[in-house]
């Protein structure tokens, strides 16, 4: 029995010392990160909300707009918030917030979705004008757009080919010129002094090959006026045949 008492005796200064080692860890501070997703002044539906871009701290916005993320701990915190449409569209932004309460956004703003026209194609002899236009970014914190242009429907920034950059916030013009035979996407992403602010739809421009029933060649009469001309584009493998009268001498 003095044996037990001794090993009792001995084995309690541990066990205090390892629960209370355990009682840390599980009463560190952990609060409640909440607030409202608006665009403009309308709430936003089904925002992603995410929090150091950890899954344990991850929501979505309600039809008021309203989020909460519980067990945040204290400390500085990445939030990022971000909102895609049915058409492609998205729009986003990061903050960083410091929590050392539980922690209320009261309007948490979104940029506005910036979306591409359809586009006005212009044809020409040797290549075509793709007019592109999109609305304008009333992000206060814009920096730039810049246009990608993909021969797939995978177009971001790291598999598209960067085609325009503008750092004017009106400039919401461009035209782009491609051959015949062609199959392009086109994507426009808006920028802050960060990163992305938004990306917008996706359109898809499809040019087929020239068509040769819309030429017509030139006629020259016997005293070599020529009354009709024009030049033809060829297409890849095709073969032209021009007849014409060859003037004696």
């Amino acid at each position: 029995m003095n044996k037990l008492k001794q090993c009792f005796f001995y084995l309690l200064p541990l066990l205090l010392s390892f629960c209370s080692k355990n009682n840390t860890s599980y009463d560190s501070e952990q609060f409640l990160v909440s607030g409202y997703i608006y665009l403009d002044e309308i709430p936003v539906n089904q925002a992603h909300v995410i929090i150091d871009n950890d899954i344990r701290f991850e929501s979505f916005s309600n039809s008021e707009g309203y989020f909460e993320i519980n067990d945040v701990t204290s400390g500085s915190h990445d939030l990022y918030v971000n909102k895609i449409y049915k058409d492609g569209t998205n729009v986003q932004r990061s903050s960083t917030i410091n929590v050392d309460e539980n922690y209320y956004i009261e309007t948490y703003r979104l940029p506005n979705p910036v979306r591409l026209s359809e586009p006005v194609i212009t044809q020409g002899l040797y290549s075509n004008k793709i007019g592109l236009t999109w609305n304008k970014s009333t992000s206060y914190d814009f920096r730039e757009y810049k246009i990608y242009r993909h021969s797939s429907p995978g177009l971001d920034e790291t598999t598209g080919t960067l085609i325009y950059m503008s750092t004017s916030i009106t400039d919401t013009v461009f035209s782009d010129l491609i051959p015949y035979s062609s199959n392009y996407y086109y994507r426009v992403f808006v920028m802050n002094e960060f990163g992305r602010l938004g990306g917008s739809n996706l359109i898809n421009v499809k040019i087929d090959d020239f068509d040769i029933s819309s030429l017509v060649l030139t006629t020259i009469t016997e005293d070599l006026i020529p009354i009709k001309e024009t030049e033809h584009y060829l297409n890849a493998g095709e073969t032209l045949w021009i007849d014409f009268n060859a003037l004696e001498g």
